[in-house]
């Protein structure tokens, strides 16, 4: 079979030129080369969009116009071809521009030879192929890609829609057999209780599971709401006891709670802290086997300015080289404890994720034969430091480049009936990131993660939402929020600024506006 001719479109304006160019191609490629020759810029994209050449060479003087014009245009108009810039000058400058305007190669006219410009074509049919390959590449990875996605969003539908139902079922199902076990729908006996017990045991188990996988569902979504805010710790420990002995009588373990007294107040999403606490002390019931013993135990950290929480157990313990991998999704360690605590193996990793939005951290203390002790931190509430901790977040997870954006909101006196709620509205409306303190009756203050024209776009996503909120919103309306910038600055080399301002907000109810502060009222729905 014949090897098609290398098409070649040859811009040039003098015809001299042009002779002295093909008969050079000619010598280069000899039959197995056919040239076009236009001498105008219309006739060259007219050429370019009709015939799909090989390797297009362009003069770079083209009478009012000159060849990177050319170049810019054909490739702006999505020309594929490769292009060798020819001209009558050796510039560098003109080199250079060719190169970053997406020419393949540049080409003084007086230094062309026939080695010179086989090289030249060759090397530019050669990038060419590889782009195309490339590009093919890269669409075939964004096909792949986009149905990967789509996929990931149908199973993360799945997963919710599956958790969503089972949360009816396992309600009603505890809430008869506690009926029945409380003897309210007939005497039952001991055995029955005890059948009984373990019913309502097993579903708290499974509830626990569909918790942990919507919660692991959202964080993936990043829609899972956070609402941190200042809070005292035995609140914390004592919402969580009951469910706790509840399972350690149900494992036949021994519950022991040490809990230092007083404690100060900690800065966190209570529910979140106490689900971490419950997937410990039930991680550490299930491993200790029979006559088990767990100790909860809490204790002030002055020095960091946070509180350490401890679950300790007497089970068989954790290899060194297990101790990092209990925490992957999915993950469970192979071990002598029997197959009925066996789970997803999500509890370990929700746990670490739900510290890790409260600003905390976890370790784990462990010798095989003697049990293991889990340690986590919660900070306490001391808006400075807990702003620092937010700021050294940011540091990290962007590589030293942060922005932090710090606004006030605020209600008027009368509306303060009603602030629980606005701050429940507030907190709804917050991303993960994003840090809301509680300044004072009707004051609050923000601090986000943000880029130079966000900050804007935060207060009118939040007035857009008051506004939804009213319309929905059965009875009183949500009284008028007002907001106020206090400004943007960098984490890096403004993060002290950032801090003072914050302060000076945090502990005086007086505003400190300077030119570039903006207040922002919401008013309230008629």
């Amino acid at each position: 079979m014949e090897a098609k001719p290398l098409a070649i479109l040859l811009v040039e304006d003098g015809e001299a030129d042009y002779f002295l160019t093909r008969e050079l191609l000619t010598k280069t490629f000899g039959c197995g080369v056919k040239v076009d020759w236009v001498q105008t810029w219309d006739g060259a994209l007219e050429a370019l969009a009709r015939v799909e050449y090989d390797v297009c060479l362009i003069d770079y003087y083209l009478g009012q116009w000159n060849g990177l014009d050319l170049l810019r245009e054909a490739i702006g108009q999505g020309t594929r071809v490769p292009f060798i810039m020819l001209t009558g000058q050796d510039s560098r400058e003109i080199d250079v521009e060719s190169m970053q305007a997406g020419a393949t190669d540049y080409l003084s006219k007086d230094e062309i030879s026939v080695p010179v410009l086989k090289r030249s074509v060759r090397f530019a049919l050669a990038r060419q192929q590889h782009l195309t390959a490339e590009r093919e590449t890269k669409e075939l990875l964004e096909k792949a890609n986009q149905t990967l996605s789509e996929l990931y969003n149908t199973a993360h539908q799945f997963v919710d829609n599956v958790s969503h139902e089972f949360r009816t079922p396992l309600a009603v199902i505890k809430d008869f057999a506690s009926i029945l076990s409380e003897g309210l729908a007939g005497p039952v006996n001991r055995d029955q209780q005890e059948y009984l017990g373990i019913v309502i045991n097993r579903v708290d188990d499974l509830a626990v599971m569909v918790d942990d996988m919507l919660d692991i569902s959202k964080l993936e979504a990043g829609l899972l709401c956070v609402a941190r805010q200042e809070a005292r710790p035995d609140c914390i420990f004592e919402a969580v006891r009951t469910t706790l002995e509840r399972k350690a009588l149900a494992n036949g373990a021994t519950l022991k709670i040490s809990i230092d007294t007083p404690l100060p107040t900690v800065y966190c999403d209570t529910e979140k802290i106490g689900r971490v606490i419950t997937n410990l002390a039930v991680n550490a019931f299930k491993f200790s086997g029979d006559a088990g013993e767990v100790s909860l135990w809490a204790h002030h950290d002055a020095k960091n300015s946070q509180i350490v929480v401890g679950v300790s157990d007497n089970g068989p313990g954790i290899a060194p080289e297990n101790v990092q991998e209990i925490f992957r999704r999915f993950k469970q360690v192979d071990g002598d404890i029997r197959s009925s605590t066996k789970g997803f193996g999500l509890g370990l990793n929700i746990v670490k994720e739900l510290l890790y939005l409260n600003f905390g951290d976890i370790e784990v203390e462990s010798k095989l034969g003697k049990g293991s002790t889990f340690t986590f931190t919660i900070p306490i509430f001391d808006p400075l430091k807990v702003l620092e901790r937010f700021i050294n977040r940011m540091e990290r997870s962007n590589n030293g480049l942060s922005l932090v954006s710090v606004f006030t909101a605020r209600t008027e006196p009368e509306a303060a009936a009603l602030n629980d709620d606005v701050e429940h509205f507030l907190h709804y409306q917050l991303r993960r990131s994003d840090l809301l303190f509680k300044a004072g009756p009707g004051r609050w203050i923000l601090c986000a993660e943000t880029r130079r024209q966000q900050p804007e776009q935060i207060l009118s996503d939040f007035g857009d939402a008051w506004k939804d909120t009213n319309q929905n919103r059965p009875g009183a309306s949500l009284p008028a929020i007002e907001y106020n910038l206090l400004g943007t600055w960098r984490t890096d080399d403004e993060g002290a600024e950032l801090i003072k301002r914050f302060d000076a907000a945090f502990h005086t109810d007086r505003e400190y506006p300077d030119a570039g502060d903006r207040q922002h009222p919401i008013e309230s729905a008629a």
